[in-house]
Protein backbone atom coordinates (compact mmCIF):
# COMPACT_ATOMS: atom_id res chain seq x y z
CA UNK A 1 0.00 0.00 0.00
CA UNK A 2 1.23 3.05 -1.13
CA UNK A 3 0.57 6.61 0.27
CA UNK A 4 0.10 9.30 -1.92
CA UNK A 5 0.32 13.02 -1.38
CA UNK A 6 -2.02 15.41 -3.55
CA UNK A 7 -1.27 18.86 -4.17
CA UNK A 8 -4.73 19.58 -2.65
CA UNK A 9 -4.02 21.70 0.67
CA UNK A 10 -7.09 23.43 3.31
CA UNK A 11 -5.43 26.15 5.30
CA UNK A 12 -1.86 24.39 4.02
CA UNK A 13 -2.29 20.86 4.82
CA UNK A 14 -1.33 18.07 3.04
CA UNK A 15 -3.99 15.56 2.65
CA UNK A 16 -3.04 11.68 2.27
CA UNK A 17 -4.48 9.25 0.34
CA UNK A 18 -4.06 5.64 0.37
CA UNK A 19 -3.43 4.71 -2.59
CA UNK A 20 -5.01 1.43 -4.66
CA UNK A 21 -3.72 0.57 -8.31
CA UNK A 22 -6.77 -1.39 -8.54
CA UNK A 23 -8.87 0.50 -6.91
CA UNK A 24 -11.76 2.97 -8.73
CA UNK A 25 -12.48 5.45 -5.75
CA UNK A 26 -8.88 6.51 -5.62
CA UNK A 27 -8.82 7.32 -9.53
CA UNK A 28 -11.98 9.06 -8.70
CA UNK A 29 -10.73 10.96 -5.69
CA UNK A 30 -7.62 11.77 -7.61
CA UNK A 31 -9.54 13.32 -10.30
CA UNK A 32 -11.58 15.28 -8.03
CA UNK A 33 -8.68 16.74 -6.21
CA UNK A 34 -6.81 17.80 -9.25
CA UNK A 35 -6.21 21.78 -9.26
CA UNK A 36 -9.36 22.67 -11.67
CA UNK A 37 -11.57 21.51 -8.79
CA UNK A 38 -9.59 23.40 -5.88
CA UNK A 39 -11.96 24.82 -3.66
CA UNK A 40 -11.51 28.88 -3.65
CA UNK A 41 -11.16 30.88 -0.47
CA UNK A 42 -13.73 33.13 1.14
CA UNK A 43 -12.29 36.59 -0.34
CA UNK A 44 -13.32 34.92 -3.95
CA UNK A 45 -16.28 33.74 -3.55
CA UNK A 46 -19.38 35.62 -4.91
CA UNK A 47 -21.11 35.78 -1.13
CA UNK A 48 -18.57 37.84 0.37
CA UNK A 49 -17.81 40.39 -1.85
CA UNK A 50 -19.75 42.63 -0.37
CA UNK A 51 -19.15 42.04 3.38
CA UNK A 52 -16.37 44.13 5.16
CA UNK A 53 -13.13 42.26 6.34
CA UNK A 54 -12.99 44.46 9.65
CA UNK A 55 -16.93 44.41 10.99
CA UNK A 56 -18.33 41.24 8.76
CA UNK A 57 -21.26 43.54 8.09
CA UNK A 58 -22.28 43.98 4.29
CA UNK A 59 -20.90 47.29 2.70
CA UNK A 60 -23.15 47.94 0.00
CA UNK A 61 -26.91 48.60 0.44
CA UNK A 62 -29.35 46.21 -0.54
CA UNK A 63 -30.91 47.41 -3.80
CA UNK A 64 -34.79 47.14 -2.44
CA UNK A 65 -33.66 49.01 0.94
CA UNK A 66 -35.99 51.80 1.44
CA UNK A 67 -35.08 54.94 4.17
CA UNK A 68 -38.20 55.65 5.03
CA UNK A 69 -39.16 52.82 6.78
CA UNK A 70 -35.92 53.38 8.99
CA UNK A 71 -37.45 56.65 10.03
CA UNK A 72 -41.32 55.50 9.77
CA UNK A 73 -43.66 57.16 12.36
CA UNK A 74 -46.95 55.13 13.05
CA UNK A 75 -49.83 57.29 12.78
CA UNK A 76 -51.52 56.25 16.12
CA UNK A 77 -50.24 57.20 18.93
CA UNK A 78 -48.50 54.07 21.36
CA UNK A 79 -51.23 52.67 23.69
CA UNK A 80 -50.63 53.53 27.17
CA UNK A 81 -49.77 50.90 29.22
CA UNK A 82 -52.87 49.21 31.19
CA UNK A 83 -52.17 48.03 34.96
CA UNK A 84 -55.18 46.21 36.22
CA UNK A 85 -56.37 47.65 39.31
CA UNK A 86 -55.07 45.94 43.01
CA UNK A 87 -57.05 42.61 44.17
CA UNK A 88 -59.17 43.62 46.71
CA UNK A 89 -57.78 40.71 48.74
CA UNK A 90 -54.92 42.33 49.77
CA UNK A 91 -56.54 45.00 51.80
CA UNK A 92 -58.20 42.01 53.96
CA UNK A 93 -57.15 40.61 57.21
CA UNK A 94 -55.67 37.45 56.81
CA UNK A 95 -57.39 36.05 59.30
CA UNK A 96 -60.74 37.16 58.04
CA UNK A 97 -62.46 37.97 61.63
CA UNK A 98 -65.01 40.19 59.84
CA UNK A 99 -66.33 37.77 57.95
CA UNK A 100 -66.74 34.46 59.60
CA UNK A 101 -67.99 36.57 62.47
CA UNK A 102 -71.32 36.60 60.03
CA UNK A 103 -70.84 33.69 58.48
CA UNK A 104 -70.31 30.00 58.95
CA UNK A 105 -67.57 28.47 56.66
CA UNK A 106 -67.86 24.43 55.86
CA UNK A 107 -64.69 23.43 53.57
CA UNK A 108 -65.55 21.03 51.39
CA UNK A 109 -62.13 19.25 50.67
CA UNK A 110 -58.67 20.16 52.21
CA UNK A 111 -57.30 21.93 49.58
CA UNK A 112 -60.46 23.50 47.49
CA UNK A 113 -63.95 24.18 47.58
CA UNK A 114 -65.84 26.05 50.81
CA UNK A 115 -69.97 26.73 51.74
CA UNK A 116 -70.55 30.21 53.49
CA UNK A 117 -73.90 29.48 55.35
CA UNK A 118 -76.29 31.90 57.18
CA UNK A 119 -74.78 35.30 54.64
CA UNK A 120 -76.13 37.41 52.39
CA UNK A 121 -73.74 39.19 50.20
CA UNK A 122 -76.39 42.05 49.87
CA UNK A 123 -75.67 42.79 53.45
CA UNK A 124 -71.58 42.72 53.72
CA UNK A 125 -69.49 45.77 54.21
CA UNK A 126 -66.74 46.79 52.42
CA UNK A 127 -64.28 45.11 54.99
CA UNK A 128 -65.79 41.97 54.96
CA UNK A 129 -66.13 42.14 50.89
CA UNK A 130 -62.27 42.08 50.81
CA UNK A 131 -62.15 39.47 53.53
CA UNK A 132 -64.40 37.35 51.19
CA UNK A 133 -61.94 37.91 48.32
CA UNK A 134 -59.52 36.75 50.06
CA UNK A 135 -61.02 33.27 50.87
CA UNK A 136 -62.16 33.14 47.42
CA UNK A 137 -57.97 33.30 46.32
CA UNK A 138 -57.28 30.67 49.11
CA UNK A 139 -59.77 28.43 48.35
CA UNK A 140 -60.43 28.47 44.72
CA UNK A 141 -64.40 27.96 44.79
CA UNK A 142 -66.80 29.52 47.55
CA UNK A 143 -70.54 28.45 47.39
CA UNK A 144 -73.28 30.69 48.60
CA UNK A 145 -76.79 29.28 48.98
CA UNK A 146 -79.99 31.44 48.88
CA UNK A 147 -78.67 34.56 48.36
CA UNK A 148 -81.65 37.59 47.39
CA UNK A 149 -80.11 39.77 45.50
CA UNK A 150 -81.43 42.02 42.91
CA UNK A 151 -79.60 42.84 39.65
CA UNK A 152 -78.77 46.44 40.74
CA UNK A 153 -77.26 44.98 43.87
CA UNK A 154 -74.83 41.90 41.88
CA UNK A 155 -73.78 45.11 39.71
CA UNK A 156 -72.46 46.83 43.23
CA UNK A 157 -71.08 44.08 44.34
CA UNK A 158 -68.77 43.02 41.60
CA UNK A 159 -68.02 46.58 40.96
CA UNK A 160 -66.42 46.49 44.05
CA UNK A 161 -64.03 44.30 42.99
CA UNK A 162 -63.60 46.41 39.78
Amino acid sequence: MNLLYTPFSLDRCIVPLIDRRTSRSSRYQRSKLSNANMPTKKSNLAAYKNISPDSGFPVVIHPHFNPNIKDHVPDEPLRKEITPPEDRAFFADPEKKALFSVAKAVDLTESIGTVLDGVQLSQLDEKQLDELAALVNERGVVFFRDQDLTTEQQVKLFEHYG
